[in-house]
């Protein structure tokens, strides 16, 4: 076995413990409240890991408390699976919303509306629950929000600054979804997949009370040169008060983290004899210029047996020209990487998103990520690939698949953002 090919097997290895520790399992019982004696406990959720956090809870009530009105309903991207029973499963697009994302979101303020102080809820929130619960603010169109939240994108925006627009567009987050359930108590259990673990960026803190002002809108729509839709811009002009969104009996909970992912890593790494070094999981900015960064400090340890992590949430920004190719913010790290690694021997790295979807899916369905090394720009050559070529072009996406270097797992069924692993042996 190769030098190479055994770090690749450690990388592996470590992702998938990574993804693993992070996924919805037993341990999340502890933090479920106890069904209430005389009304209903009503569940509801959104995002990439709210399947298999309802299908945990749904198990724990009917085992725990078979005499218990379980009821909700749920909203998971397309192609995510789902076995429940008592929660209807909704499923909507991401990451832009649909007609599919409105009707949830309206049907789920509905129920919420529904709640009796006799009832009880239970909110699970994880990442990709901005875009799958969209009920837009009165005046504010769909098509109108996606145009905003599409631009916002390109721009390269970060999630917070993201999930801030969304919250001023919307009538479910920022909140609002645990004001519609009140007087009910609820609980929220969430897993992160932001830069600070915050709760009212989480999803757009659905439950978390959060005010944003126009002031805040206007700010973010002037540093990012963006024009806002008409809609948009008469909710920017509308007389605006900050919302009552307070609600007596809130608890918030998150169960999984993304240093949780880097550490569980990080203890792989060291029983194969690495030291290890935890660069942070709030690395954000530029995904090609981090990658390089990257690779300057790889050049710094060259003599030492170490393992490198980092989590976070790099971002790509396109110009109005720069769409010949697809990829992913995570695939675009690791080819900049990889073109900063070229007389680095001994160093090999897995870049992924712990959703197994990085960006734009490859041609034949989600790709995670990409495993590179000091010989990935060399074996690009020749397959007669131009690296630089396709960075400038944000192609990531058919480099990596052309060399085989793809990180495919599937829905992992969880979300902690970026994984970032280097080993230098």
């Amino acid at each position: 076995m190769t030098e190479s090919t055994s770090q690749r097997r450690i990388l592996e290895a470590a992702f998938a413990a990574a993804v693993t520790r992070c996924q919805a399992d037993e341990s999340m019982r502890r933090y479920l409240p106890d069904p209430p004696a005389d009304g209903r406990l009503l569940i509801f959720g959104a995002g990439k890991a709210t399947a298999r956090m309802a299908e945990v809870a749904e198990t724990y009530y009917r085992t725990e408390f078979p005499q218990a009105a379980v009821s909700g309903l749920i909203v998971i991207p397309d192609g995510e699976p789902a076995q429940l029973d008592l929660i209807d499963v909704r499923r909507a697009a991401h990451p832009l919303s649909d007609e599919r994302s409105v009707r949830a979101a309206t049907h789920m303020l509905a129920l919420a509306h529904d709640a009796t102080a006799n009832d009880r809820v239970v909110v699970l929130i994880s990442g990709g629950a901005s875009a799958l619960l969209c009920a837009p603010a009165k005046g504010v169109t769909l098509t109108d929000q996606r145009q905003l939240v599409q631009a916002m994108f390109a721009a390269g925006a970060r999630i917070d600054e993201l999930n801030a627009i969304r919250k001023f567009l919307s009538a479910i987050k920022g909140g609002r979804l645990a004001s519609a359930c009140s007087p009910a108590p609820v609980t929220t259990l969430a897993i992160s997949d932001v830069v600070g673990d915050n709760p009212d960026i989480i999803g757009s803190g659905p439950t978390v009370p959060s005010y944003v002002s126009r002031d805040d809108v206007r700010d973010l729509l002037s540093r990012y040169a963006i024009e806002a839709p008409q809609s948009v811009r008469s909710l920017l002009t509308a007389p605006q008060e900050k919302p009552a969104l307070a609600h007596a009996d809130l608890n918030y909970h998150i169960i999984a983290r993304p240093i949780d992912a880097l550490q569980t890593a990080a203890k792989l790494a060291a029983e194969h004899g690495y030291r290890t070094r935890i660069l942070g999981d709030d690395i954000e900015g530029n995904a090609a210029e981090e990658g390089a960064r990257m690779a300057t400090l790889c050049a710094n340890h060259n003599d030492q047996k170490l393992a490198l992590l980092s989590g976070g949430e790099v971002t790509v920004r396109f110009s109005n020209d720069q769409h010949a190719g697809y990829g992913g913010p995570n695939r675009e790290f690791a080819l900049a990487l990889a073109l900063n690694l070229q007389t680095a021997e001994r160093v090999s790295a897995l870049v992924a998103d712990t959703d197994g979807v990085d960006g734009q899916s490859g041609q034949t369905g989600p790709v995670a990520g990409a495993l590179v090394d000091g010989g990935t720009i060399a074996r690009a050559s020749a397959h007669r690939l131009d690296a630089l070529n396709h960075l400038e072009r944000h192609d990531s996406g058919s480099f990596f698949e052309s060399l085989g270097d793809e990180v495919i797992t599937g829905p992992t069924r969880t979300n902690v953002n970026d994984f970032r692993m280097i080993l230098i042996n």
